[in-house]
């Protein structure tokens, strides 16, 4: 009978071979260069990166979280996004008798219980990964994501008090401020953020580009959004921090004009994933879920994810 893979925690020396297996598993490539923003940079409280390997020491399997500090109600909540959960296509041959695969979330779930006393855990994963890990009990259901046209009618009046104009990620007062009002409308978990923050997920992405936008009323900054061209040329809205009272179709509108004025392109599309689940269209969604720790969370929070809040976008 084969020796099952041994579980432990990745080591500085198994970072290439991580990459590796990510582009297998995955299908695109990941630098190491990469991998330490993702893993290693940033505000972050912490990171979690368990690894299954062979006797031979090839590494066949991984399941990491990155956390960071969160807020819920006005509470710090600190909140773990699980993501490369992966194991080599060698290697599944027993996942449903809990080989690679279970052995890899039960201690993910183990380092988070005992590093991160209250984690909040969550992640993104394909319809077909989250019925596994559903199946396993590591996984619930948050929210459907997909990506649905901000459209709006052609004779909607612009916001007359809401303005939309560029801002720089070097503007910290400004930034931590609007964070520091609005984290206590929350009451739903959400990940800090801050300057810093911000810098680390968006100005320093190692592969993507994005820009930061100021929403203002009154001339005063209220709250901010971030957008990214992507490879098709549609804009996402990748990211928001908006007041309660803020419409974001309303939003997607005036900056749809300004993107107009400074382009001079009076078609580009907009797109994000704000929009009740009773209107999403019938195709196949990402899962927004949370993943259990040591039990459920006793009272269901809902978050609202954005596009940024996975490692995707």
């Amino acid at each position: 009978m084969p020796t099952q893979p041994s579980i432990g925690l990745l080591t500085a020396t198994q970072v290439e071979a991580a990459c590796a297996l990510f582009k297998t598993v995955f299908g695109v490539p990941i630098t190491p260069e990469t991998w330490h923003w993702k893993y290693c940079q940033g505000p972050r409280l912490g990171s979690v990166n368990v690894v299954a390997h062979t006797a031979d020491g090839a590494l066949v399997g991984h399941a990491g979280a990155i956390v960071f500090p969160g807020r819920q109600a006005g509470n710090d909540l600190p909140m773990a996004q699980v993501c490369d959960v992966m194991v080599a296509p060698d290697a599944r041959s027993a996942l449903e008798a809990g080989n690679s695969y279970r052995r890899l979330m039960q201690t993910l779930q183990q380092e988070l219980a005992w590093r991160f006393s209250g984690v909040y855990a969550y992640g993104f994963a394909g319809v077909r990964p989250f019925a596994l890990g559903q199946r396993m009990r590591f996984y619930r259901q948050v929210q459907q994501c997909r990506e649905i046209p901000l459209t709006t009618p052609p004779d909607l009046p612009l916001p007359r008090l809401w303005h939309i104009a560029p801002a720089d990620w070097s503007d910290v007062p400004t930034i931590d401020a609007t964070w520091q009002t609005l984290q206590s409308q929350l009451s739903y978990p959400k990940v800090a953020r801050t300057a810093a923050y911000l810098r680390w997920r968006y100005q320093q992405h190692p592969a993507h580009s994005y820009r930061l936008w100021t929403l203002r009323h009154l001339l005063q900054p209220r709250g901010w959004l971030v957008t990214r061209q992507m490879p098709d040329g549609r804009i996402c809205i990748v990211d928001t921090l908006i007041p309660r009272q803020a419409s974001i179709r309303h939003i997607a509108h005036a900056l749809r004009h300004t993107l107009a004025r400074e382009t001079g392109n009076t078609g580009l599309q907009l797109y994000g994933w704000q929009l009740p689940a009773a209107q999403l269209p019938a195709t196949e969604p990402v899962i927004a879920l949370e993943v259990r720790v040591t039990t459920w969370a006793r009272h269901p929070p809902q978050p609202v994810f954005h596009p940024g809040d996975s490692d995707v976008y």
